[in-house]
């Protein structure tokens, strides 16, 4: 049985996003660390729709970062595993 995407999950991602996007002059960042595949995939659609510039950063074991920070150490990967 799959599971579906929390609605109230939703809603506050969306929030996040707008507030990003109001505040982005101020180096604010919009970072989620998900294990959800299908959350995962909501997110990236909805960012790219929004036109915000972003990075997937696959940690292992199934999860990942979805992070507005594309300056990332080119070493580690943003894993902070430096």
């Amino acid at each position: 049985m799959a599971r579906g995407i929390n609605p109230k999950w939703i809603n506050d991602v969306k929030t996040g996003v707008e507030n990003y996007q109001n505040n982005n002059e101020d180096g604010m960042q919009f970072e989620r660390v998900l294990n959800h595949n299908a959350a995962a995939q909501w997110l990236i659609k909805y960012m790219t729709g929004k036109g915000v510039a972003f990075k997937v950063l696959n940690l292992g074991a199934g999860v990942k970062r979805i992070t507005t920070d594309t300056d990332v150490c080119p070493k580690c990967k943003g894993t902070g595993r430096c």
